[in-house]
This record gives structure tokens, C-alpha cells and sequence, in this order.
């Protein structure tokens, strides 16, 4: 190592290391006389340059600690042109030397250990106090020190810490309230570190290649304006909690699952529209993602397991998936003018179900376990192609409304299924079941006005199979009701 405190130290550190002043030249030893163009900080450099490189360290330390909180600020402020710029990149270096804390502590603004060996950052770090821009990228560094965070959390703008093997921040990262630029690309991050959301200044985020899966902390990022997660297979679902980031205007990221393609190739505008809804969704309760040309409802909007009511109309979906049974708590569902054939054995599992329409699509059948809805008040499912009703929908004692129009059905027969009744079908069919298993039959106040053939025919379960009402799920079995 060389002297700290010697001239000559100063000299070959500076030969060797490529220190680089901006905006004067060296003189011998010593710092030049001509700081800057101009008068304005002359004056005030000078004897700050004089005291940091021709004095002892707890000298220079002395006359840090003396200058005014503005007179900071003016240091810092004047950036590059009146602080000192080293790039020590490309220079196989293994570790910071420690005369590049000592003799350079107090006043270095941007320093660049790109494309090096470094393996370790030292906690000397905490001697760049006055750092703006420090870039490590293309090393081998595993973690950042602590001290980054408490030292360094004034005037740190600009950190590039890219490709190295990185897989945590430090818990004091948060601390670091003026960065507003960070390079993590390339690094081992499984997910966007929590720590991270607490930089609230953050307006750049570079997290590419970084095997990412998730990216929640993101959300809280409300000033980040550009943002890049491509190289991140594992992220096959982009966070609700981007809805949030209200000032973003680059968004690059690799083909996801959620939100779906129909939303995400419209382009970030919309896609962050789709994101902020279903980020008020968490608040509301209620969420509305109709008119969207959606193909498949995504396992990112059933995730949403707090939601009571759920407006997919108007859209493109063939089927609703299995993901659906965790929307658990929804109350009222609205899937009408889609392209639905079937109803998942899925929605058995909405117990808490009031308001269901699925009107105008394809439906040909409704699974016997919509019998599980028995809190069901309004039933919507005209225009559709249903011949039948299960026998299940007897169980549905609260259903006041139900709309079954422009239906092929046979039973309930057209002067019961048409009144809008509720109570009427579900009555009818509770005659229905006591008919099929040979118990008696109570038909009054069914809104009958013919006797139904089906009726006249023998019970049992022949009859069942011809018109579709039997299945392992709502066997026959003798009418407790």
C-alpha cells in the first residue's frame, strides 16, 4: 500500500489509477490554482482542495466537518464540474484499493469500477459521503455493505450494481431517499427485494435476466418512470401492485400469462389502466373488466380472493377456468355476452352467490352443483341454448328472479320458465324430484297452466338419463324436503 498521507501517495495514486479532474488541470503535486471558469466557486474551492490533499487526514476531516449545511450543498450541487470524477474501469482490480476511501473520501461525486474482479465492497464505502453516481457493474460482488445505505443516502442518485451475484439487498437499502437511478440487471434476485419499495425517489429500474418470479414491491414506487423485467421467465404474471406506479412511461418485459395477451398488445397504457382497476379492486371489492376482449380469465384476476363482485361481460371467454373456485366470496358475477358453453364444476364453489348472469351465450347444460348456490336471488340466463334445468336448482330456496328466455327448455316448461319467477321454477322442480323418485307431488302455486307431460310418464330414473337431469353428483335419493 502506499503512504496515505504523502504528496508523493497522492501522485502515483493518481498516475496509476486514472484520477480525472474535470475542468482543471494538475499542477506538480499539488491541485491546480485554476479550479473553475469563473469566480463564484473559486474562492470556495480552494481552500477546500488545498486542505484535502496538502494536510493530514484528521485535517481534511476537520475542515469537512466545519462547512455549512449550504455549503454542502453547494459542493454537491456543483457535480462534476467542481468535484472528483475517477474511472477506474477495465483495470483487472480485485478490490477498492484503501487509499480510494482515504485520500478520496470526502470529495469524490461519480467513481466507475466497471468490468473488474472485484468480489467485495469494504465498509470504507461510508467515506464517499458525498457520492452522486457509483457504478460497479460486470464484477463479482455477492452483497452490498450496510454502509451504503447510512452513509451514502443524501446524494447517491446513480447506482449501477449490473451483473454481478447479487441475490439481497441490505436492509439499510431503503434509507438511500435521493436514488434515482438503479441498474440490477443480471444479478441472482429471485424477486424484487421488499427494501427496494422504500426508495421512494426511484424513477429508473433496470432488473433485467434476474430469474424474477415476483415483483409486488414495486407498487409502491409511485415516481418510477421507467422500468425493465425482460430476461425474467419465471415472471409469468406481471404484479397488480404496477398499478400503482401512476408516473411510468417505459414498461419492457417478456410475453406473461397475466394480464393476458389481449391486454398487454394494446400497449402500456392499457395495460396499467387494467392493472390500476384491479389494484382499486383490493379496495373496492368489486371489479370491472368487461368490454376487453378477453379469451380466458387469468389466474392473476382469481388470485383476487377478496372480491365480492365480478364483471366479465361483454368479452370473448369459451370457458371460465378452474382457478375460478377461489373467487370464493364473490356475491354477484356477470358473464353474459361471452362465448361460454359450459359452466365450470368450478362455481360450486361460490357458495355466497346472490346475482348470477350468464346470459347470452352458448350454454347447452348447467352443472349440477349450482344446486351449492342456496343463497342465489337472480338467475340471468336468456338467450342460451339450454333444453334443462338440473334437478340441483330445487335446492335454490332463496331464488326470487330468474330470467330463462329464448331458451329451447322443456322442463321447466315454458309457462313456469317464462313468468320470471324464481320462486315458481324452484318449486317446480322440487315437484319435479318428489315425481322421479315416487313421492308425492305438490304442483301448487307453480305458475302451471297445463299439466306437463313429463309428469304423465313413469317415474324413475329412464327418464332421468333421456332428459339429462342424472349424474353421479346429484344421484337419486329420497326427497327429504
Amino acid at each position: 500500500a502506499y503512504p496515505v498521507e504523502s504528496e508523493g501517495a497522492y501522485r502515483t495514486f493518481g498516475d496509476e489509477l486514472g484520477i480525472e479532474w474535470e475542468r482543471r488541470e494538475a499542477v506538480g503535486n499539488r491541485v491546480a490554482d485554476q479550479l473553475v471558469e469563473g469566480m463564484s466557486y473559486m474562492d470556495f474551492l480552494r481552500p477546500f482542495t488545498t486542505a484535502a490533499f496538502a494536510h493530514g487526514r484528521e485535517e481534511r476531516k476537520g475542515y469537512l466537518e466545519s462547512l455549512s449545511v449550504e455549503e454542502r450543498r453547494r459542493l454537491r450541487e456543483g457535480g462534476g464540474e467542481q468535484m472528483v470524477s475517477v474511472d477506474l474501469s477495465r483495470r483487472n482490480i480485485r478490490m477498492i484499493p484503501l487509499e480510494a476511501y482515504l485520500l478520496l473520501g470526502p470529495f469524490v461525486a461519480k467513481i466507475r469500477f466497471s468490468r473488474n474482479r472485484i468480489s467485495e465492497i469494504p465498509v470504507q464505502l461510508s467515506r464517499w459521503s458525498h457520492i452522486s453516481s457509483l457504478l460497479f457493474d460486470y464484477n463479482q460482488i455477492t452483497q452490498l455493505p450496510k454502509s451504503l445505505g447510512v452513509h451514502c443516502c443524501d446524494f447517491l442518485t446513480d447506482l449501477n450494481a449490473s451483473n454481478n451475484l447479487l441475490s439481497t439487498l441490505p436492509s439499510t437499502f431503503g434509507r438511500l431517499s435521493s436514488l434515482t437511478s438503479l441498474m440490477l440487471s443480471g444479478n441472482k434476485f429471485s424477486s424484487v427485494p421488499r427494501v427496494l419499495g422504500e426508495c421512494t425517489s426511484l424513477k429508473r429500474l433496470g432488473m433485467r435476466n434476474c430469474s424474477l418470479s415476483e415483483a409486488s414491491a414495486l407498487g409502491t414506487l409511485r415516481l418510477l418512470e421507467s422500468c425493465a423485467l425482460t430476461g425474467n421467465r419465471p415472471l409469468m404474471h406481471l404484479p397488480i401492485e404496477l398499478g400503482g406506479c401512476t408516473s411510468l412511461t417505459s414498461l419492457d418485459f417478456d410475453p406473461v400469462a397475466f394480464p393476458p395477451p389481449e391486454i398487454w398488445q394494446l400497449g402500456r397504457e392499457h395495460l396499467l389502466e387494467h392493472l390500476s382497476l384491479l389494484l382499486a379492486a383490493r379496495v373496492s371489492h368489486s371489479a370491472d373488466i368487461s368490454s376487453l376482449s378477453l379469451e380466458t380469465l387469468s389466474i392473476g384476476v382469481c388470485r383476487e380472493t377478496h372480491l365480492t363482485l365480478l364483471d366479465a361481460s361483454n368479452n370473448k371467454l369459451p370457458t371460465l377456468p378452474p382457478c375460478t373456485s377461489l373467487l370464493s366470496n364473490l356475491t354477484s358475477l356477470n358473464i353474459a355476452t361471452n362465448a361460454l358453453r359450459s359452466l365450470p364444476t368450478a362455481v360450486g364453489h361460490m357458495v355466497n352467490m346472490t346475482h348470477l348472469d350468464a346470459s347470452h351465450n352458448h350454454l347447452e347444460s348447467l352443472p349440477p352443483v349450482i344446486g351449492n348456490m342456496v343463497t342465489l336471488t337472480t338467475l340471468i340466463l336468456a338467450n342460451n341454448s339450454l333444453s334443462c334445468l338440473p334437478l340441483s336448482t330445487r335446492k335454490l330456496r332463496l331464488l326470487s328472479v330468474v330470467d330463462l328466455s329464448s331458451n329451447p327448455l322443456s322442463q321447466p316448461p315454458a309457462d313456469v320458465a317464462t313468468g320470471g319467477n324464481g320462486g315458481e321454477v324452484v318449486r317446480y322442480m322440487r315437484a319435479l324430484y318428489a315425481f322421479m323418485s315416487g313421492s308425492p307431488v305438490i304442483l301448487s302455486r307453480c305458475g302451471l297452466l297445463h299439466m306437463p307431460l313429463a309428469l304423465l310418464q313413469t317415474p324413475g330414473s329412464e327418464l332421468l338419463h333421456q332428459l339429462g337431469w342424472y349424474s353421479e353428483a346429484d344421484p337419486l335419493e329420497p326427497p327429504t324436503e
